[in-house]
């Protein structure tokens, strides 16, 4: 995706050293948290992971990015990050929106939430996320899944 001004957005992105030679894994992280954004960010600067963390802070922000992208014909994610609880319950809208277009339905969304309401989780799988995990769960937690989901070819 293409990192935008920040003057003009609030999209930022993240990035690592590739190890020793591999590309650099781009996952769309998608939180109108900021504390938790900072600490993504923070986290993923001190493991030296090889990937990179497009950030954004809206649903709008981040169908907007998605649109460009495909549009332009951009470089897409390899994984989407999803908080579902961004903007209200208007995460669920990443995930409708990823399933409705060929192109971008190929990208596992994996949803990185807060909230535990087992109806709210149960509706994020119906809508396509490959898995679930809750933010009770550790940043190593999520750097080992995006490292999980590149080598067993979840991402492109």
């Amino acid at each position: 995706m293409e990192l935008k001004d920040q003057k003009k957005s609030s999209a930022k992105a993240v990035r690592s050293t590739p190890v020793q030679g591999r590309p650099l894994v781009q996952v769309l992280y998608i939180d109108g948290n900021e504390e938790d954004l900072i600490l993504t960010q923070l986290a993923c600067e001190r493991c030296h992971a090889s990937f990179n963390f497009w950030l954004a802070r809206s649903v709008q922000e981040a169908i907007s990015g998605l649109k460009s992208a495909q549009a332009n014909e951009k470089t897409l994610p390899d994984l989407i990050l999803l908080e579902i609880m961004t903007d209200g319950h208007k995460g669920f809208e990443v995930l409708k929106f990823v399933a409705a277009n060929p192109r971008l339905s190929r990208i596992p969304v994996v949803v990185y939430t807060g909230t535990t309401d087992p109806v709210l989780l149960g509706n994020a799988q119906r809508l396509g996320a490959k898995c679930v995990l809750t933010k009770e769960a550790n940043l190593g937690s999520v750097i080992k899944l995006v490292a999980f989901a590149t080598n067993i070819g979840l991402c492109a």
